[in-house]
């Protein structure tokens, strides 16, 4: 027994020398790596299949197996990628490249076995991946993902100008979606797959550089895939499926506006409007029209009438697809006075001026064009033949600035704004004789929205305004004689969009606007021509405007009407200013809230006060007569378009002259009389 006992020990420490104890009495097999080729990565892209990274294998030997790579000569992993102790080889790869690396695995046993491999690893470029949104819906026939981007300056390319009564707010009007795309080789090309169920929108387009872009002209839900290829050698492609949906158009609406009214016995011209609908629309209206009035198909209501009155009407419209709107009533008004067209201006414009001129012409400067753009073109009204024609050219194209007539018949221009928004010192002489600008030396401060008046002396006062230092207190004096500016007394504040008066006592009421925080104003002061000083007015306005109008009355009093108070609001409110007593008190009040509006002493003593913004910013047609007897406004024939920001010129026959300015339509060219 105990021999036997000595023998199987002897076995088992033999096969314990074999390795062979634990396998049944078998030999241990030779440690061998067993791994495939490790797969291709890319660049930003987790390595190995799902990103789950790549095993090493190894068989044979004592389990369990260490491996590491070495760092030999030749020998590198890819930068962002490990090989870890246990054969996993993860990471994302930062760099592109073929990479050759050494690897080590060694056993368990004691000495442990080691085998080295040298494996390639490939590591290409990011993937090639559309990385977009999904593209946003659309409206059959309205721009594709149209929007206003960041503010550009007036007249640069795709720049769009909203005009509001002070300034003008203008943004590169921008549309399409744009698909984005990353890895790969730039650049890339773009394009919509044909294949079954894709489909682009009727009227949109995809371009080569990834643009979705058009206006849509049929509603649906339309499946789209795209594809995207790069400029490698084959070329990597992707593609992926969208869905666009296309809303039909909503049922048309009519503008909610007031038809202008009609003078008896003059031609009228009037189109109706509508948002939404699919085009053409289809109008037509009950109701009796005024003698010599109809309405057209196309929304124009024209003629000559032939009464005096009221006239109600409905109006209705239906759009190609059969959607009609809601019918609203207009009340067409014939009226024995009120405006009628003449003829247009050769260049639209706004913030321009309009001076008359002694030979009964009407010199228009300056202002911006249909871009927002300065315009340095003047042209001249000539009443007798309703027309207009082009004079000469400013030196320096500007807008906001003002023109006076000189005691010797020309016309000082000066101030206002360049191109680049900056407020302007230089100053410019019109001669009519020649019709030509002569450059003057600059004023003392340059400023924009400020005021010039011609005082009873010759010369004329320039005062407030702003410039790149802010709104101004300063004030000077402009000397025909010399040609010159030198300043005279500041104001006590500082204003912009005030106005000034000369009163009968040949001193200046400067009243309102805005100060150096844009804060709306209710003082005022008089300027002095004997001691050059400004002086507070004993009492105050009693509302805040700028952007407001004020009259000098036969009576020697101003009237003050409208403007902007300090919630940025229209206000309808007007008030007298009594020389005598130095302060302010109320009238009555407009019947439409208006800035930006014009006011015009009329021959019987009355004043027109016309157009402007109401308390929503909407440019108005509306137009009243305000009687100093009554100290009431009545309504009067309105104007034919709705404009702000425009000129009214007093001719010399007691009609008025009202040109350019803008609306809802955008900058006018158009002119009408009051008569």
């Amino acid at each position: 027994m105990k021999g036997s006992l000595l023998l199987t020990a002897s076995i088992c420490a033999l096969c314990g020398l074999s390795a062979c104890g634990g396998n049944s009495g078998g030999r241990v097999q030779p440690l061998l790596i067993t791994s495939a080729a490790p797969p291709k990565g890319n660049v930003r892209t987790a390595y190995g299949a799902g990103g789950s990274g790549f095993s090493l294998a190894a068989s044979g030997g004592v389990a369990p197996y260490s491996w590491s790579w070495t760092a030999a000569s030749g020998s590198a992993l890819p930068p962002g990628l490990s090989l870890a102790p246990s054969g996993l080889v993860s990471g994302t790869p930062t760099s592109a490249g073929n990479f050759n690396v050494q690897v080590t695995v060694k056993d368990s046993a004691s000495p442990p076995s080691q085998q080295i491999a040298t494996d390639a690893i490939d590591i290409g470029g990011p993937l090639l991946t559309i990385t977009s949104s999904a593209p946003p819906s659309g409206t059959v026939g309205t721009t594709y993902d149209g929007r206003l981007g960041p503010p550009c300056k007036p007249g640069s390319p795709n720049c769009v100008c909203i005009f509001m009564p002070l300034r003008p707010s203008c943004h590169i009007a921008e549309h399409g979606f744009q698909l984005t795309v990353t890895g790969g080789t730039e650049p890339y090309s773009w394009s919509w797959v044909a294949a079954s169920g894709s489909a682009l929108p009727p009227g949109v387009t995809l371009s080569a550089t990834g643009l979705i872009d058009g206006a849509p002209t049929t509603a649906g839900a339309y499946s789209v895939v795209v594809a995207v290829s790069d400029s490698s050698v084959p070329a990597a492609q992707t593609n992926v499926d969208y869905a666009i949906m296309i809303a039909p158009p909503p049922p048309p609406q009519i503008n909610d506006v007031n038809s202008p009214s009609a003078v008896v016995n003059s031609a009228y011209s009037f189109t109706f409007t509508a948002t939404g609908g699919q085009l053409p629309l289809t109008w037509n209206e009950t109701g009796p029209l005024p003698a010599g009035l109809s309405l057209s198909s196309g929304g124009v209501l024209s003629g000559k009438p032939t009464a005096i009155g009221g006239f109600p009407i409905s109006v209705m419209v239906q759009d190609s697809a059969g959607q009609n709107a809601t019918p609203q009533m207009f009340t067409v008004e014939v009226t024995s006075h009120g405006f009628t067209m003449t003829g247009s201006m050769n260049s639209a414009r706004i913030s321009h001026t309009a001076t008359l001129l002694n030979d009964g012409t009407v010199l228009i400067v300056g202002g911006q064009d249909t871009t927002g753009t300065p315009v340095a073109n003047s042209e001249l009204y000539a009443p007798s033949g309703g027309t207009f024609a082009v004079s000469g050219a400013l030196g320096t194209a500007r807008y906001f600035h003002t023109s006076t007539l000189l005691g010797a018949g020309k016309v000082l221009v000066a101030g206002g704004d360049d191109i680049s928004g900056n407020a302007l010192a230089s100053a410019e002489l019109y001669d009519p004789s020649t019709k030509t600008f002569t450059a003057l030396g600059n004023m003392g401060s340059a400023r924009d929205s400020f005021t010039a008046t011609p005082l009873g002396n010759g010369k004329v006062l320039l005062a407030g305004g702003g410039n790149t230092n802010g709104i101004q207190a300063t004030a000077e004096l402009f000397d025909p004689s010399t040609g010159s500016f030198s300043p005279t007394g500041s104001m006590s504040t500082p204003r912009a969009a005030h106005t000034a008066t000369l009163l009968s006592s040949g001193k200046v009421l400067v009243a309102g606007g805005v100060d150096a925080n844009d804060t709306a104003l209710a003082t005022a002061e008089l300027y002095d021509p004997g001691s050059g000083t400004f002086t507070l007015t004993t009492g105050n306005m009693n509302d805040q405007r700028y952007t407001h109008t004020a009259t000098l009355l036969g009576n020697g009093k101003v009237l003050l009407t409208g403007g902007t108070d300090a919630t940025n609001s229209s206000v309808a409110s007007a008030e007298l200013y009594d020389p005598n007593a130095g302060t302010f008190s109320a009238t009555g009040s407009m019947g439409t809230p208006r800035a930006g509006h014009r006011a015009i002493l009329l021959n019987d003593g009355t004043v027109l006060v016309e157009g402007g913004t109401d308390e929503n910013g909407a440019p108005l047609v509306a137009a009243e007569l305000y009687s100093p007897g009554t100290g009431l406004f009545a309504p009067t024939g309105s104007l034919q378009s709705p404009r702000f920001r425009h000129t009214a010129t007093l001719l010399n026959g007691g009609t008025v002259l009202v040109t350019g300015g803008a609306n809802t339509l955008g900058i006018l060219a158009t002119a009408e009389l009051y008569q």
